[in-house]
């Protein structure tokens, strides 16, 4: 798949995907929570759309070809993560791809680690419930890697058919 409409989710100040996504014909946009990260953005990349908004209640207007979230879903509030997925999931046009990366644990699990800080919220639905998830949204999942072994950092990549 080439070119289209693309967001990134949690985009933060370097535009590493959405480059990589406009170079591909993509017409791309960034989401974050944080407006310092989205002001960054947008000195880097001022040609870009921008939305500066929690992806918990931010809306999407209209489909996208592709969305990707990297390292950034899991900072959600657990009671959050089922939504925000099949939120991502409808938001997603025939054909869409999603590429996301979660905690690859058996089970939910949420913690606050405060080991650079400030606390920071991690959360899983942990893999079957992540699957299950997607399922109920019409995607279907096209690829789950464990790829930072020791740790349980998985991506996956989906396709709503």
């Amino acid at each position: 798949m080439m070119g289209g409409r693309a967001l990134d989710v949690g985009c933060g100040c370097h535009g590493r995907f959405l480059r990589l996504l406009e170079l591909r014909g993509y017409a791309v946009e960034g989401l974050d929570v944080s407006a310092r990260m989205i002001a960054l953005a947008r000195e880097r990349l001022p040609h870009i759309t921008f939305h500066h908004a929690d992806v918990c209640v931010w809306e999407p207007e209209g489909r996208y070809d592709l969305i990707s979230a990297w390292d950034c879903l899991w900072h959600l509030p657990l009671a959050r993560c089922a939504e925000v997925l099949t939120k991502l999931c409808g938001a997603l046009a025939p054909g869409g791809v999603f590429i996301f990366t979660f905690g690859g644990l058996d089970a939910p699990e949420e913690r606050l680690d405060a080991s650079m800080g400030v606390p920071v919220n991690y959360s899983t639905l942990g893999v079957s419930l992540t699957l299950q998830t997607l399922a109920a949204t019409g995607c279907v999942c096209r690829h789950l890697e464990y790829d930072q072994l020791p740790e349980k950092h998985v991506f996956v990549i989906v396709q709503r058919v």
